[in-house]
């Protein structure tokens, strides 16, 4: 009764703040001006009356469209059956889960070059559709089920999931220093559990509410049945002893976006925030306040250009920082194709706190070209990375980045190619470390 309470008020006051938009009165219609004088039969025709269509945004996450499918390769979008190879749940959510976008890549702990993402549904309604959508690689598995409706009476989208997942952290790998498990085994990360979410779009703001349940262990491989609650030195991997927590937590997130192109913009701003509240219920007890937030500015400057785009500067800034307890498994991962380039993914920082910069320019120094009447478009790229975890390594539970001496801050910087493509986007990008580091990055999709 007691957490029923919490998260109606929760919710009640999120909805009050952000969503509930205040109704507008009628105006009085004008005076119609006096009738001109008509002289001839086809004066006295009828005129068609077209009436107006009342705007509905509701449907964005029910029907699908190419926002939410720009990472869609091939598959059936029509009818009442979906099927596909890439991305259609929707870009901001609340509900967590393997195949969905965090606010910020820092709370992603599982990285990979290659994923294999695809979907399957069932459109129940014109207001209702369920999905599953995976995502799997060598060194993670996950899935998630959900159903959506948008109620005729409701200006919103009312979700709830059951989801999956597990694979290598990168909290836990990395470092100048090795430390596995006790039997010499890498660690793997399982979380399952499901949630129930409100979204809503305004104008170009897209909130999100949710309540979510996760069950997470350590384990020594994929699929293992051995738990783990400390490393081979004898340092902390869960909250609680026993190797498994249950993590309850309230969920708030929040999507801006002025862009000209979602796949891969040219112009535009777009703003990610998010918070998310610890709930002390179940093994562990966990309490925290998470806030976090991703800046995004894309500046065109027109200096080079050919058929399809021009240079543009982007500029990125992300930060994020806990108040409470920090699960180790979920402290924020510096390094790697998401992150700071030139290191491995988490290599350099496992922390409380963090902030990151990009700086990138792009160029269409290439020309397009077509194969297979597909057209191929490439641009050059030269960054700069920057992040630091603001030496806030030490006050995360066991301490993971301490342990395996991550340095906690890292400048890379470097050169790459990215080729758009009708299957989605490449990057190729050579990085380089201060500390003489070096890695060679290949991933689908834009990172921003």
């Amino acid at each position: 009764m007691f957490f029923k309470k919490i998260l109606f008020l929760y919710i009640y006051s999120v909805l009050n703040l952000v969503l509930i938009a205040p109704s507008v009165g009628q105006t009085e219609n004008e005076k119609d001006p006096e009738p001109p004088t008509c002289t001839t039969a086809n004066c006295l025709q009828p005129t068609e009356i077209i009436p107006e269509q009342p705007s509905d945004t509701r449907r964005e996450i029910i029907q699908p469209n190419p926002t939410q499918l720009r990472f869609t390769i091939f598959g059936n979008q029509e009818g009442n059956f979906l099927f596909g190879f890439g991305r259609t749940l929707p870009n901001n959510t609340a509900l967590k889960g393997r195949t969905r976008e965090p606010v910020v890549q820092s709370l992603s702990t599982y990285q990979s070059a290659f994923p294999i993402i695809g979907f399957i549904g069932y459109r129940l309604a014109e207001n209702q559709r369920i999905v599953f959508e995976g995502r799997g690689d060598t060194r993670s598995l996950g899935g998630d089920l959900s159903y959506s409706i948008a109620p005729l009476d409701s200006q919103g989208i009312y979700s709830v999931n059951i989801q999956t997942q597990r694979g290598r952290s990168t909290v836990f790998d990395e470092g100048e220093r090795t430390v596995d498990l006790p039997n010499n085994d890498n660690a793997w990360v399982h979380r399952y559990g499901g949630g129930v979410e409100y979204a809503q779009l305004i104008d170009n703001i897209n909130l999100a509410v949710a309540i979510n349940y996760e069950r997470i262990s350590i384990r020594d491989a994929m699929f293992s049945n051995q738990v783990f609650s400390r490393d081979e030195l004898g340092n902390r991997m869960t909250v609680s002893g026993e190797g498994q927590d249950d993590l309850i937590t309230l969920n708030l997130a929040g999507l801006y976006s002025t862009v000209n192109d979602e796949a891969y913009p040219t112009s535009g701003t777009k703003i990610r925030v998010g918070v998310e509240q610890a709930i002390p219920i179940g093994d562990g007890s966990i309490v925290y306040t998470r806030v976090a937030g991703n800046v995004s500015q894309f500046i065109p400057l027109n200096i080079f250009k050919n058929s399809q785009s021009s240079d543009t500067l982007v500029l990125n800034v992300q930060a994020g920082t806990y108040l409470g307890d920090v699960p180790p498994y979920d402290s924020f991962s510096l390094g790697g194709g998401e992150s700071i380039r030139g290191y491995s993914d988490g290599q350099i920082s496992s922390g409380r706190s963090f902030i990151q910069g990009t700086a990138e320019y792009r160029s269409p120094v290439f020309l397009s070209f077509d194969i297979f009447q597909q057209t191929i478009d490439t641009r050059g790229i030269v960054f700069l990375d920057y992040g630091t975890d603001l030496g806030s390594q030490y006050s995360v539970i066991g301490r993971p980045g301490v342990v395996r001496d991550k340095p906690g801050w890292g400048i890379g910087y470097g050169f790459g190619l990215h080729i758009q493509s009708p299957i989605g986007l490449f990057r190729l990008e050579s990085g380089w470390g201060n500390r003489g580091d070096y890695a060679f990055v290949v991933k689908v999709g834009d990172r921003f």
